[in-house]
């Protein structure tokens, strides 16, 4: 990385919670791991960076949906050994796979098989 890029990404591992707010996935996800640098867009796009294993990735949902990302992300993550098993069970406790309805019934769950 050129210098001004390392002053960026390292600000930002800093200070997560102004990439996305205090409860967005990417800033739980910097909070969680120090060496992830990560960023949500819109329609269901989702770029990291593992910043030691010099890993990039981006994910795009097809019809735009943001809900599948965290499963995606959780799944991937600890195929490719991103997120050690502290950090994956910290994750583990932040996303919810169930999806509820209207009345907090449990109405189905999202998963994802990588």
């Amino acid at each position: 990385y050129n210098r001004e890029v390392k002053i960026l990404i390292e600000s930002i591992l800093s200070n997560p919670k102004y990439i996305g707010g205090i409860d967005s996935l990417d800033t739980r996800i910097m909070s969680i791991s120090n060496n992830i640098f990560c960023k949500g867009g819109a329609e269901g796009v989702f770029l990291f960076a593992d910043l030691v294993k010099d890993l990039v990735g981006v994910i795009k949902i097809v019809d735009g949906n943001e809900r599948a990302v965290p499963s995606i992300i959780y799944n991937l993550f600890k195929k490719l050994k991103i997120m050690n098993l502290k950090e994956l069970r910290k994750f583990n406790e932040y996303y919810r796979s169930e999806i509820v309805n209207h009345a907090n019934i449990i109405v189905g769950n999202i998963s994802s098989n990588l």
